[in-house]
């Protein structure tokens, strides 16, 4: 299948890696990260369940974009799965929930372990979806296709009752395994054909080159002070840190087996992913700890630069 734009692990959850491998393990604030990293992450761990399916449906058919971020009228709009037909575009949101699940027009509950809780109901978030990519179609002088939206639970041992909505919403509800067929029932059924196939490329890659990387920084999150992020070189095998510097190199004392120049790259990349990716020979000599300008100028000198002098800045991409 063409897959315009696969998945990877997102930005945001790195994002999270990186914070709590240099918050203190006893920081008042920790749980609260954890609580929300473990969220983010299951989430994530339900797309890559929606994607092993999506490898059986036709993929002469469909055009895949994954984890496709829009601005729309300065609204972000965040989709985990966005298919592209000839006739029509389909939009996935998959959710990685377990326990019993109960769905209503206004709301959705879970019962877990005999306590009920309550959540913003779904359905709602993909006919907002449906909504801002028709405004999107508009604003770009495009053929609008007709919008479809399925909502997957990805649990396979999640039970969910969709007996109180009305069949327009319940038909939106599938449970993981049912997910190719409903793909291939809703095509089959369109009978207009808008789109050719150069038609489809040409939407592929307008959507693909509107996507907006996320860009939430977990600091101004969670009100944490850079102070409270721990500093020096970081082993990405045990997250020790920090790395103390033996013969003109960083080891790691629990005989980790990296290679030396991944201390350095990884504590970069957490820089980046915490602060920015604008690196400067002073911010980062202050956040790694290393006190010698021309030692930080020989770690730094392969990448993208602009600048001279004392006004260098270097570009450490945060996307792999």
């Amino acid at each position: 299948m063409p897959i315009i734009k696969p998945r990877k692990k997102p930005i945001l959850i790195r994002k999270y890696e990186a914070l709590l491998t240099r918050i203190h393990g006893r920081h008042p604030k920790r749980n609260f990260i954890e609580s929300d990293y473990r969220k983010y992450n299951a989430g994530y761990l339900g797309e890559l369940a929606t994607d092993y399916q999506l490898g059986f449906i036709d993929e002469k058919k469909f055009y895949i974009l994954q984890d496709l971020k829009l601005t729309i009228n300065n609204h972000k709009v965040q989709m985990d799965t966005l298919l592209l037909t000839k006739k029509c575009i389909i939009l996935i949101e998959t959710k990685n929930l377990n326990g019993h699940l109960i769905f209503e027009e206004n709301k959705m509950t879970r019962n877990l372990n005999d306590k009920i809780e309550g959540f913003v109901n779904p359905l709602w978030q993909v006919q907002r979806q449906e909504y801002r990519m028709k405004q999107w179609f508009q604003q770009n002088y495009l053929r609008l296709l007709p919008i479809y939206s399925l909502i997957v639970i990805s649990n396979p041992n999640t039970f969910f009752d969709t007996s109180k909505l009305p069949s327009h919403l319940s038909d939106k509800v599938i449970g993981i395994d049912a997910l190719p067929w409903k793909i291939e029932s809703i095509e089959k059924n369109i009978k207009n054909t808008l789109l050719n196939e150069a038609d489809v490329r040409s939407y592929s890659k307008k959507l693909l080159l509107a996507h907006t990387p996320d860009d939430t920084n977990l600091l101004e999150k969670y009100d944490l002070l850079p102070d409270e992020v721990q500093k020096g070189v970081r082993c990405p095998k045990c997250n020790r840190l920090p790395l103390p510097k033996v013969k003109n190199t960083w080891a790691c004392p629990n005989n980790c087996d990296n290679e030396k120049k991944s201390f350095i790259y990884t504590s970069l990349k957490d820089y980046a992913l915490l602060f920015e990716n604008k690196l400067t020979n002073q911010k980062c000599r202050e956040f790694l700890l290393i006190p010698s300008r021309n030692t930080m100028t020989r770690i730094l000198h392969s990448l993208p630069k602009t600048g001279k002098g004392n006004t260098t800045q270097y570009f450490l991409p945060i996307e792999d």
